[in-house]
Parts: structure tokens; sequence; C-alpha cells
């Protein structure tokens, strides 16, 4: 399975990103999962939209976890966020997504 980390990356950046690899993925002929994981509250309502358009893919599972004080103190300490990007949040979104072979 692989991984796509958002970390604190919100709207409209998130969901560009995310198309980004999907495009990639399925031109690619991935297959396979992938996990998808994101603080933008707005995923939750436009990838389902999105990945319903793309033959191959489809979402198996959605879930959110609690998003850590330490997570989130790292990302700011590594430059993927500022402090009041993140201050505010209290949860992470995961998708994990299923591409099948064309």
């Amino acid at each position: 399975m692989q991984i796509f980390d958002l970390k604190a990356s919100r709207c409209p950046d998130a969901m560009l990103y995310i198309r980004r690899a999907i495009d990639a993925a399925s031109k690619g002929m991935f297959t396979g999962e992938l996990e998808i994981r994101t603080i933008e509250q707005s995923i939750e309502r436009d990838l389902p939209y999105y990945v319903a358009q793309i033959e191959h893919v489809t979402i198996v599972d959605v879930h959110s976890t609690s998003l850590s004080e330490s997570t989130k103190v790292e990302w700011v300490e590594n430059d993927d966020a500022i402090e009041d990007d993140v201050s505010d949040v209290h949860k992470q979104i995961i998708f994990k997504l299923s591409f099948t072979p064309c």
C-alpha cells in the first residue's frame, strides 16, 4: 500500500494534490491500494464525487483518527504547516482507495 500524507494542506491545494496523485496512478497503471491522509474536511465531500468519474478506482474505506499534538508540532517544526493552520484541527481523515487493472 502506498501512503499519500497531505499533512496540513488545505483546499484548494489539497484536492489539487489528490487529483494529480490519482491521475498519475491511473495513467501509470498502478494497481493496489493508496491511503490518503488529510486534515481538510471538504475532501470528505469532494473525493467521492471525483473518484466516481474515474474507472478502476474505488474508495474502499473512510475513517478518521485523532491528530496528536506531537504530530502538529512536528509539522510546524518541519515547515509543513504554520501553527495557525493546525491549532484548531483535532482529526485526520484517512481514505483507502483501490486501483484495479484496466
